[in-house]
């Protein structure tokens, strides 16, 4: 029987899309992908949502690599990097119906601690949530697998009860392999035939 829902945040519920946000600051397109090469698509990103660096320490890693990057880098990672974030309503609109339908909501998203503490602070739909785990609090990140046995330990959540939804294939397949209901979300997915299909298979076994 499915009980409960996990969401994943990024582009899940949360929109966020560095090349838009980076051409805010009107540089070259040329610099956009550098940054988008030299921060948000390497290993120091992953780092960033495991807590081992904030974004000030992210920023100084790559100026320090990329000079011509230094004042740029700085101003992206500076204050304004929390616009990067965006609400996304079909996501939400899923997740305030599971709340409606009394299925109990939690998060499992790979984040930072400035960048969590801002969203979880100014996003209304966090009220939602009965609890959930973000990948800085206990520095593992999806797909690895201390961090959705966290989530269940913590919330006493059997894996067979739970609709896993996340942008990101790789995570849905761990979460499978320890025994979710995983659904890859894309642009295209129909979360209510997803839903659907999940249950009648669950009231099968």
């Amino acid at each position: 029987m499915i009980k409960h829902i996990i969401f994943d945040l990024g582009r899940v519920l949360i929109g966020f899309d560095p090349i838009n946000y980076l051409r805010r600051f009107h540089i070259p397109e040329e610099q956009i992908r550098q940054i988008i090469k030299e921060c948000f698509s390497t290993e120091l990103w992953n780092e960033l949502d495991r807590g081992t660096y904030t974004y000030k320490e992210a920023a100084d890693i790559v100026g320090e690599r990329c000079p011509e990057l230094n004042s740029i880098i700085h101003q992206a990672l500076g204050n304004e990097i929390y616009q990067i974030f965006t609400e996304l309503e079909p996501g939400i609109s899923f997740l305030q119906k599971c709340i409606q339908q009394n299925y109990s909501c939690y998060y499992l998203t790979n984040f930072g601690s400035e960048g969590f503490q801002y969203v979880s602070q100014h996003f209304d739909f966090f009220k939602g949530f009965s609890g959930g785990t973000a990948s800085y609090e206990i520095h593992s990140i999806k797909p690895e697998k201390d961090i959705y046995l966290h989530l269940l330990n913590k919330y006493a959540l059997l894996a067979e009860e739970c609709i896993f939804i996340d942008d990101n294939e790789q995570n849905v397949i761990a979460a499978n392999a320890l025994g979710f209901h995983g659904i890859v979300y894309t642009e295209h997915t129909n979360l209510d035939k997803e839903m659907i299909r999940i249950l009648a298979s669950a009231s099968q076994n």
